[in-house]
């Protein structure tokens, strides 16, 4: 077999909601460095790295975090921006990334990854990828990974896997069977139960020819867009906000019959929403886990992130509170999914207000 020219596709976008009020649209969650001094997207590409060279790695992001994104990133090529002018969903930002790849070579490889997840095990993710591109490359299907549920997670997607797996490299893969979009407590419990289920990890490998094959098949609208659009500037600027809003999973991965799914033990949690952050920072005695000052007399299983000056809290419980510039955030941990609303509510006002500084 060819070596395979591996290229990976980051997808770097975000509306700043889920993180709010530390993120914002001007400043979404791949921005933040909530775990050490490197922000999540400098996080995302630092690993590539050793795997893919940099003219291989791709950020997809929208016009407004341009510069943001460049700054994070200096080892990158200008070339290697794609920018959405508009946000779509992650179907076609993907698709027009692909189609960048394509162009620099039509038998290459790509690695769909986010730029806004922890990955702990950093060689194991690289291997990951590495066999998932053999697997990809021999087989022709669109492959994802798939994490082992550590609990009845609701804000996951699920993918059932199937079959005795082929193995390659150090890692078996599956058919994946059936997709399941963020199921209620009961259902993922029964999930979890089973043995037979993966959380969906937002991750893909694919070969350029087999994802644009798929695309003509359960895309053909989009596909033909893609085609009319390549790089051309002016295209992309009239076609691309007239594409459909679908995501990859319903717009592709659902109806294709060539998914395959590779159980990956990398270490991986997508730090969807602060009660995640809770799970992953270190806590205290009191299972408290704290960023900035913090004062407090029975307060337990809280998460608490203070600004200039101290957070002070008496008699509390499982509550997140989030000290900005821009807004103060009380909530229960378990709510914490629930924050979008409000949020946007919130970033509204603001704007509203002519207040369109980031923080």
């Amino acid at each position: 077999m060819p070596e395979i020219d591996l290229h990976a596709v980051v997808l770097a976008g975000g509306s700043g909601t889920r993180f709010w009020p530390l993120s914002t649209p001007e400043r979404p969650k791949q921005f933040l460095a909530l775990f050490d001094d490197r922000s999540l997207l400098r996080h995302a590409v630092d690993r590539l790295l050793p795997l893919i060279r940099p003219a291989n790695i791709w950020l997809s992001t929208g016009a407004n975090l341009l510069d943001a994104a460049r700054a994070e990133l200096p080892m990158l090529p200008a070339s290697q921006y794609v920018v959405e002018p508009e946000a779509r969903n992650t179907l076609p930002c993907i698709g027009l990334a692909c189609a960048r790849v394509r162009e620099a070579n039509p038998d290459a490889v790509v690695a769909v990854v986010c730029a806004d997840h922890l990955i702990r095990r950093e060689d194991a993710y690289r291997a990951s990828l590495q066999d998932a591109a053999d697997s990809a490359m021999r087989s022709g299907d669109l492959t994802t990974f798939g994490i082992r549920p550590t609990r009845p997670e609701t804000g996951y997607g699920y993918i059932r896997y199937a079959g005795t797996p082929s193995r390659v490299g150090a890692h078996d893969v599956y058919v994946a069977a059936e997709f399941t979009e963020k199921p209620d407590r009961e259902t993922a419990a029964r999930f979890v139960d089973s043995g037979d289920y993966l959380w969906n990890s937002g991750m893909f490998v694919w070969s350029v020819r087999a994802f644009f094959a798929a695309m003509r098949a359960h895309q053909p609208a989009m596909h033909a867009q893609l085609q009319e659009m390549r790089s051309d500037a002016d295209a992309i600027a009239r076609i691309y906000p007239t594409m459909d809003r679908v995501s990859v999973d319903y717009g592709l991965m659902e109806p294709a019959d060539n998914i395959a799914v590779i159980p990956a033990d990398i270490g991986w949690d997508d730090v969807g929403s602060w009660e995640s952050v809770w799970s992953v920072w270190g806590r205290d005695s009191d299972d408290n886990a704290v960023r900035g000052e913090h004062l407090g007399a029975d307060t337990t299983n809280c998460l608490i992130f203070g600004g200039d000056k101290p957070v002070v809290s008496l008699g509390v419980d499982g509550l997140v509170i989030v000290d900005t510039p821009d807004a103060l955030l009380v909530c229960r941990r378990d709510r914490a999914q629930d924050l979008r609303e409000l949020a946007e509510e919130a970033l509204r006002r603001r704007s509203d207000k002519g207040d369109t500084h980031g923080n």
